[in-house]
């Protein structure tokens, strides 16, 4: 749903360099999910690393019931983590002012 709407935001305030906007926004974004993995496993194993030393064992002595439930912690850590991402995504997509170019647009003299 938000792909159309993406898409010409790039091509109102990028002008001729619209592709260059685009590929900086396709860039961040392609940034944005190799740290979101990197994140998931990371928010995980820490999960899992807490829930043991609560109970005092190390993570391979967990049992599958315990590890299931840190694991299911910390993928409601990864969903907050997410959607607060989400929503400053969405916050700072609002003040994009599409009528202001990134480049301003040369203005020619009319011919008399």
């Amino acid at each position: 749903m938000t792909l159309a709407s993406t898409w010409a935001m790039c091509q109102d305030i990028g002008g001729r360099y619209t592709a260059v906007t685009a590929a900086s926004m396709n860039t961040i974004g392609s940034l944005g999910a190799a740290a979101a993995g990197w994140a998931t496993g990371t928010i995980i194993d820490r999960s899992l690393s807490a829930h043991a030393s609560t109970l005092q064992v190390a993570v391979e002595q967990l049992p599958a019931s315990e590890k299931h439930a840190a694991i299911m912690t910390g993928f409601d850590y990864n969903f907050m983590s997410f959607a607060a991402v989400y929503a400053v995504a969405a916050l700072c997509w609002r003040f994009i002012d599409s009528e202001i170019p990134i480049v301003a647009v040369p203005q020619f003299a009319k011919k008399s």
